[in-house]
């Protein structure tokens, strides 16, 4: 993993995977990204209705059913946020044996915000960071960074760049732009239930 943005073979397809048992059978980080980009699909199933939600339209008026998935059921559905896709990363890297550690990045204000909030996964693996990202639209790849100041300060960089460009953030929303390190998710919590967790168990 020597460039900042792994480029993927396309032609390098992982055979079906059905189960969770079969996903940690994946052999690296690479294959990790290319299994998800293949087979997990931004959007989410609502809890009651089992409707699957993708257009975001559609997410916005159906956000109520949504539920943080275990990476069991993120395999079935095959369809997920960010949040979700964290958890189904997180649990290959624990089984592989990295140490990643995994962030909420969201713009806190004392008025609430409508602005979008991010998940994501890092990683240290030989003196070097590592941005693991799958569901960040253009920024999908493995980055690579000198230094875990230098991923985090990127990380935001580009999160408030996109703010503004697709949601009309404002300069002063900068910083407002906290992150939040966390672990042990509550499964089948809802959005508020998802957030106020981590804020109340940051690390």
């Amino acid at each position: 993993m020597n460039l900042e943005k792994t480029k993927l073979n396309i032609q390098e397809k992982i055979q079906p995977i059905k189960t969770l048992e079969e996903f940690k059978k994946i052999k690296n980080p690479e294959e990790l990204l290319s299994f998800m980009k293949d087979n997990i699909n931004y959007g989410f199933v609502g809890k009651n209705s089992k409707k699957i939600f993708t257009s975001n339209k559609d997410m916005d008026a159906g956000w109520d059913e949504y539920y943080l998935q275990s990476p069991r059921e993120l395999l079935e559905s095959k369809h997920g946020v960010c949040w979700d896709s964290t958890e189904l990363e997180r649990c290959w890297f624990l089984e592989h044996g990295y140490k990643p550690r995994v962030f909420f990045m969201m713009f806190e204000k004392e008025e609430g915000s409508d602005l979008p909030t991010h998940t994501f996964l890092t990683f240290n693996h030989n003196n070097k960071w590592y941005w693991f990202e799958h569901s960040f639209g253009n920024y999908r790849g493995i980055h690579e960074y000198g230094s875990f100041e230098d991923l985090i300060n990127d990380v935001k960089k580009k999160k408030y760049e996109e703010a503004v460009k697709k949601h009309k953030a404002k300069v002063e929303d900068w910083e407002c732009l906290k992150y939040y390190e966390y672990e042990n998710p509550r499964y089948g919590s809802n959005p508020k239930e998802f957030v106020s967790n981590i804020i109340d168990n940051k690390i």
